[in-house]
Parts: C-alpha cells; sequence; structure tokens
C-alpha cells in the first residue's frame, strides 16, 4: 500500500472584513479544540464567533463572554444542561443546598416531545457538569430522513475511523442542540441555525 501523510489546516475568516484572520497546519490527528483555543484571546467585543462542534469547549465560550463579545455553537451530545431549581433546599442559615440548586435537563424526554422540524428554547440554561455556563439553549427536531442520514454518517465514521458511539449518542442523533449568548430580539431563535450555518470548513487530506 503507497505510504500517505494527512494534514489539517485550520481557518478563521472574517465574513465582514472578507479578510483571513488566522491560517494554520498542523497533524492531520489534532483535534480542533486546541485550535479553537488559540484562537481566543484574539476575541474582540461584539465579536460573533461561530463554533463547529470539534472546537466546542465551555471555557472558551465563557472567554468570548467575558470579551463582551458572543457565540453561536453547537453542543456535544455528552454535555449536561441544567435550568435553576425553583424550589431548592436551604440549611438554616440561608444557603442554597448543594446538589438542589440546578435540574439536569432530560435530552431525551425534550427530543421526544418535539414534532420533527420543531425547535423550542430554553433561555435559561446552564451548561456542563462543572462550568454550568449561562446560555440560551435551542434544540432543533430533525426530520425521520435527516436523522437516518446522520446515523449513515455516524456508521460510515465507526467503520473508517474504528470508534464507537455511544447508544445515548445515537438515541439523540435526531436533535440538533446549540447554546449562545446573543441577545434574542437580534438572532431570534428561529434564525440560530441559519447563522450558524455560516461555518465552513476546508479538509484536505493526502
Amino acid at each position: 500500500m503507497q505510504p500517505y501523510s494527512r494534514i489539517k489546516i485550520q481557518l478563521e475568516y472574517d465574513l465582514l472584513s472578507g479578510q483571513f484572520l488566522h491560517i494554520h497546519t498542523g497533524p492531520g490527528k489534532q483535534h480542533d479544540r486546541t485550535y479553537g483555543s488559540l484562537c481566543a484571546p484574539t476575541v474582540t467585543a461584539n465579536d460573533l464567533c461561530i463554533r463547529d462542534l470539534g472546537y466546542f469547549h465551555l471555557k472558551d465560550l465563557q472567554h468570548i463572554q467575558d470579551k463582551e463579545a458572543y457565540y453561536i455553537s453547537r453542543i456535544k451530545s455528552n454535555t449536561r444542561m441544567y435550568q435553576k431549581n425553583p424550589n431548592p433546599d436551604y440549611f438554616q442559615d440561608g444557603r442554597i443546598k448543594k446538589g438542589t440548586e440546578y435540574i439536569q435537563i432530560d435530552m431525551e424526554t425534550l427530543m421526544k416531545s418535539l414534532q420533527p422540524g420543531q425547535t423550542c428554547e430554553m433561555a435559561d440554561a446552564y451548561v456542563g457538569m462543572i462550568d454550568k455556563v449561562p446560555a440560551r439553549v435551542i434544540v432543533h427536531r430533525l426530520t425521520k430522513q435527516q436523522q437516518q442520514k446522520r446515523l449513515q454518517d455516524q456508521a460510515v465514521r465507526e467503520k473508517k475511523k474504528g470508534m464507537k458511539y455511544s447508544p445515548r449518542s445515537k438515541r439523540l442523533s435526531g436533535i440538533n442542540v446549540y447554546m449562545t449568548n446573543t441577545p434574542t430580539d437580534i438572532v431570534p431563535m428561529g434564525q440560530v441555525h441559519d447563522w450558524y450555518s455560516l461555518r465552513w470548513q476546508i479538509g484536505v487530506s493526502r
């Protein structure tokens, strides 16, 4: 078999100016998240950063928030999401008892409550078991055809890369889940997917 090499090219592109902000090459097996973290320090106020699943990292998104900038990102299926518990337990001194402040969102139950093509939003969600980053969380139920195509793509990746998706990940293949800190009056729920779709990626393998 002819030996081959693989290289990954990472680009960050400014849609308004039409300029490339970063161009980086690295090994094909290098994780995309590493590049996302390298770009985080260059974020300035009012920027909108669109992150693909491969770049999903809660600390980077919190950094963008701290810079008074905005983000739209897909959320990985194994990420825990919460809402504030309206009736937490308290100690006698008024402190909230640990473990009762948040309620974990059951994403499988939520998915089953949506019709194919339906979208819903949780405006006051907290993402991450430890970080609990506050964000708008938008959930879109795929059509049966879209979900079937995703499952087929997952099967191809499992065979090609020798990986294995968890049963839960396969069950949740029927939804796209996004998180964003954009204001609802500027990016309403129905436009989050459209904005996210502006992202693009170039892969080169040889």
